[in-house]
């Protein structure tokens, strides 16, 4: 009896220890490839790479060119197409950090959301910009799937990558 409730502990401390150390359940990842040469080269988009965890959704935009200045954005929405849901925008302004503000969107205005752990970079030393957006910040668009699309603006030139209309959460 002794031995099978050793045998008995040893295996649930195991199935504990193996538990502890495995990985998080993974993200769902999607990566797109854009049209060269659409758009000004500072604002050109060469792929986007869309992301979809349990706490976070959010893309890299690859900007092989990108300029000292203008914005980016990653439209989320729970609908197959963007009719309304939310807009995460990065403004880079020479000489600036990069600053990145929430809006949602509601068919006529965008409005904008407090979002805490909203996070945008644009680096011009990798030409990449990316966007992150706690699913916190996301009520009502905190599904399972999601439609997501990316675009870079300067001025009134911009440049969208492909968007993809199921991103599921890993």
């Amino acid at each position: 009896m002794r031995t099978q409730i050793m045998t008995i502990t040893v295996g649930m401390a195991c199935t504990a220890a193996l538990a502890l150390t495995a990985s998080p359940a993974g993200a769902d990842t999607r990566a797109r490839t854009d049209t060269r040469r659409d758009a000004p080269a500072s604002i050109d988009i060469s792929r986007a790479t869309y992301r979809h965890t349990g706490s976070r959704v959010s893309t890299t935009i690859r900007v092989p060119h990108l300029g000292k200045r203008g914005r980016a954005s990653l439209a989320i929405s729970r609908y197959g197409i963007f009719e309304a849901g939310y807009v995460a925008v990065v403004r880079k302004m020479p000489g600036q950090r990069a600053k990145a503000r929430l809006f949602f969107f509601d068919h006529f205005q965008n409005r904008p959301r407090a979002c805490m752990g909203l996070r945008g970079t644009w680096k011009r030393s990798t030409g990449t910009i990316t966007v992150s957006v706690p699913r916190t910040c996301l009520p009502g668009h905190r599904t399972r799937r999601l439609y997501v699309a990316a675009r870079t603006m300067r001025g009134d030139a911009f440049d969208d990558a492909p968007a993809v209309t199921r991103l599921r959460r890993g």
